[in-house]
């Protein structure tokens, strides 16, 4: 069952690159990667990190198999009708998993072909192409706790979760852009400021918006850290960063580095499993204690595409592997969070079993699998939400 048929292809939860999506989806692309981190006020943005040797790596457990090109590996875990305590929010649809009932938010346009959401604290963020792919086109509304019915925050721009509000990107000509930040209340937090068109930024983390930059090709050379003060570009690589609290790590070359302020920097050794056409999708936990890493698979050769989930603990520098990965899903119809309590959730067309939702507490023997029914189409970003309120039709 393929629930989004747009192109160019990409993620249906969470659009990422490469590819490149199109412009009016440039900074929705991995915002939901940073769902753990702790979001704050920038006040020494630089980065003071030394090149020197690093202690010994904790050594990572065994690499999983390839990718297989016969049959799919079947998503496998426990239901025993015990409470999750789960509502969430992907796309427009609101889900209550204990008690399979769904209902859509109010006040969307009728007319869209895309609603993407993302959670900014305790609040959600929904935008949506009101039928056109033009920046025009965008809309922005914010979702309260407990609440079914939107609010429009902002048209004809892009948004970049912060603390307190939003980063609004717009697009004026191909060689003027602006960013400017709205509370979540629609007031005005900054003054406009000219930024570079071709930076695209993600996240507001403590360190800076972790962001990339399109090349004149089109295509993306890596990671960018840029300063909120003046979007000064401080860091790049041909990795992937990610922020949890003041630590910058980095995916490059197949291994995982950590850069703190005033600290050398080190290596943490080898990735468990190699990454395949991208780079592994990388989210912090809310406490910070642990990293999480989502690998596609998606063979050439006409084999099953794949999801594989890692966990590293910062503490003891182990590897945590997902029990039932790698596991044959769905690449465009998956995407995944942090709860609040420490567990993850996958949400996903799984091959062989349909529309399931993986559950996970880093370090349990079995996963838990429920049945989630089928996301309306256009509709993405899984955001778990402190109070999903009310009930509607049973989900199917």
């Amino acid at each position: 069952m393929e629930i989004l048929g747009n192109e160019p292809p990409q993620r249906f939860f969470s659009p990422r690159r490469p590819p490149r999506p199109p412009r009016w989806l440039m900074v929705l692309a991995p915002a939901v990667a940073l769902l753990g981190v702790a979001w704050m006020t920038v006040t020494d943005p630089a980065l003071d990190v030394a090149e020197s040797a690093s202690r010994p790596a904790a050594r990572p457990s065994p690499s999983p198999s390839p990718t297989p090109t016969g049959p799919p590996r079947l998503l496998r875990g426990t239901d025993d009708g015990s409470p999750t305590g789960l509502r969430l929010l992907i796309g427009d649809t609101l889900y209550d998993v204990d008690t399979r009932t769904s209902r859509t938010v109010r006040g969307l346009p009728t007319r869209r072909t895309l609603s993407w959401a993302t959670a900014v604290g305790d609040d959600a963020v929904i935008a949506t192409n009101a039928g056109g792919d033009a920046i025009e086109d965008i809309r922005v509304y914010v979702l309260r706790p407990g609440e079914d019915q939107v609010r429009l925050l902002f048209k004809g721009g892009f948004p970049t979760p912060a603390a307190d509000g939003v980063w609004i990107k717009r697009w004026y000509s191909e060689a003027r852009c602006e960013l400017r930040k709205l509370g979540l209340d629609g007031r005005r937090l900054t003054r406009p400021r000219p930024v570079d068109c071709s930076v695209e930024v993600f996240a507001q983390t403590p360190l800076g918006f972790v962001g990339w930059q399109n090349q004149p090709d089109g295509n993306t050379d890596g990671s960018i850290l840029v300063d909120p003060r003046d979007f000064s570009v401080l860091r790049r690589s041909h990795g992937q960063f990610t922020v949890v609290g003041r630590t910058l790590f980095t995916v490059e070359r197949n291994r995982l580095y950590a850069d703190e302020p005033g600290r050398p920097r080190r290596s943490l050794g080898r990735l468990p499993a190699a990454p395949d056409a991208m780079l592994p999708q990388v989210k912090g936990s809310p406490d910070g204690s642990r990293l999480a890493f989502e690998f596609d698979r998606a063979p050439s050769d006409g084999g099953y595409q794949n999801m594989d989930f890692w966990v590293y603990e910062r503490a003891s520098r182990r590897w945590l592997h997902m029990p039932s990965t790698p596991v044959s899903v769905q690449l465009k119809t998956s995407d995944w969070a942090w709860t609040d309590d420490g567990r993850i959730v996958v949400a996903g067309v799984f091959d062989g079993v349909g529309v399931r939702l993986a559950v996970w507490r880093p370090g349990e023997r079995d996963i838990e699998v429920r049945r989630l029914g089928s996301p309306p189409e256009g509709s993405g970003g899984l955001v778990p939400l402190k109070d999903g309120g009310g009930a509607g039709p049973t989900i199917p």
